[in-house]
């Protein structure tokens, strides 16, 4: 039997952690979530997340610093990651930087975020 893909989504705003966990549940896919980056690097050591979505701006630390710890960890570096953001003009620099794998705008539609998730799993 094949596992359904499992998908980290991250962001502090309980509201859109719930849209997007829909959206891709619908999918078939399994789900985690996280409030914030240091939640999310724990959740992707014990877990080995197939894909993280994450917004950028969250207390503790964010999207952004969660990328570059994820790159720079062997257990996860192979983790595909997508960031979410309201400015995707300023923030796409350094997201690509940080290393992430996409840079999708906030708010996201089912259809933008369902195939994104679904190319990078096909890498």
């Amino acid at each position: 039997m094949v596992q359904p893909a499992r998908v980290l989504v991250v962001d502090d705003a309980p509201d859109v952690r719930n849209v997007h966990e829909r959206f891709l549940r619908s999918t078939g896919m399994e789900i985690l979530q996280a409030a914030n980056g240091s939640q999310a690097l724990d959740v992707a050591r014990r877990v080995a997340p197939d894909v993280i979505v994450t917004g950028v701006e969250m207390p503790i630390m964010d999207g952004l610093s969660l990328c570059r710890r994820l790159r720079a960890d062997f257990a996860t570096c192979h983790v595909r990651v997508i960031v979410v953001t309201s400015d995707v003009s300023t923030r796409a620099p350094a997201a690509f930087l940080a290393g992430c794998d996409a840079i999708l705008a906030k708010p996201c539609s089912r259809t933008v975020l369902v195939s994104t998730v679904r190319r990078l799993l096909s890498r």
